[in-house]
């Protein structure tokens, strides 16, 4: 079983080779499987994945595996081989793990990463077998992590914290014109498989909560209280609004973040994703339920503009 992260695992061999009269050697890396990667898709299929492989320094395109169709523990049982002259300097082995695109979505999408340092100075021969948690994807090709005197626990504290598999959050949105006042009951149910922005830090969970906005509306918004060290939370939180009596469009925000009020030297909380919806006038006649996906966000508060929503109940 690989540790629960969201992202996964990948499992691989990694096999050196003196090469006679060469000042060098042969790598052979064998990608094995993955195990317990997230699903990617909506439209009721699995991941299609494959691996691509780079060695930094080195050439930027790297070479992948062949796609495994509709599998979350895929297995790929595929071996690159590789000549490395005269081994001076710090090299890597980065795979990243991807989704192909479909007839729904025209780019492959990033479902995270391992890395793997080889030091110049490291003399061993032979095979060796890694199994690795998969992180967040940076970037693709990905960016150098190292030099001569850096690791692999210090590139881990430096990467961002930018997860690729946000989860999702369920809300209950009920609209009552009744007594001819325009008032919004919203209640924050739970969150869905939500990365550990933790994950590199000291082996705790997510410590997640919701900011609720609404666009125009107040720049504070509301929050709900945090729950710690869990990947699912459910908070079953009712708020209740009076909304002004205009005929406005308005966008409800759910920003999910994840507290670090216990991590010294962190100015502020890891963002995790986002949810929007739009609310008419129609929509103060309903009671609906909503599963959202979480996607990125990059303000908080979303640049609302001010108006007078009147929360009734204080946190």
């Amino acid at each position: 079983m690989h540790p629960e992260n969201n992202l996964g695992s990948i499992s691989f061999e990694v096999k050196r080779d003196p090469i006679n009269n060469f000042d060098g050697l042969k790598l052979h890396v064998t990608i094995l499987n993955c195990q317990g990667l997230p699903n990617m898709d909506n439209d009721g299929s699995l991941t299609d994945s494959y691996v691509k492989l780079f060695i930094l320094p080195g050439e930027e395109k790297g070479i992948r595996t062949d796609t495994i169709k509709d599998d979350l523990n895929p297995v790929f049982n595929k071996t690159f081989s590789f000549v490395l002259p005269g081994m001076r300097e710090t090299k890597e082995i980065v795979l990243q793990v991807f989704d192909s695109a479909n007839e729904e979505r025209r780019n492959d999408e990033m479902i995270g990463e391992a890395r793997l340092l080889m030091k110049e100075d490291d003399t061993t021969m032979g095979t060796t077998y890694h199994l690795l948690v998969l992180q967040p994807m940076i970037a693709t090709p990905p960016l150098k992590s190292f030099n001569s005197r850096t690791s692999n626990s210090s590139y881990k504290r430096e990467m961002s914290h930018e997860p690729l598999h946000r989860g999702s959050i369920k809300i209950r949105v009920k609209g009552d014109i009744s007594d001819g006042s325009k008032q919004l009951n919203l209640t924050i149910i739970d969150c869905k498989d939500l990365p550990n922005m933790d994950a590199n830090e000291d082996g705790s969970l997510s410590d997640p909560y919701v900011k609720i906005f609404f666009i125009p509306g107040e720049e504070e918004g509301i929050r709900t209280e945090t729950k710690k060290d869990d990947l699912n939370p459910v908070f079953n939180r009712p708020y209740q609004f009076l909304m002004p009596k205009d005929n406005l469009i308005r966008e409800l925000v759910l920003q999910v973040f994840d507290s670090d009020d216990n991590i010294q030297d962190k100015e502020e909380d890891d963002k995790i994703g986002e949810a929007r919806i739009l609310l008419t006038t129609d929509d103060y006649m309903l009671d609906k339920v909503y599963r959202l996906t979480l996607k990125s966000f990059k303000h908080s508060p979303p640049k609302p503009q001010r108006t007078s929503i009147i929360k009734r109940n204080k946190f």
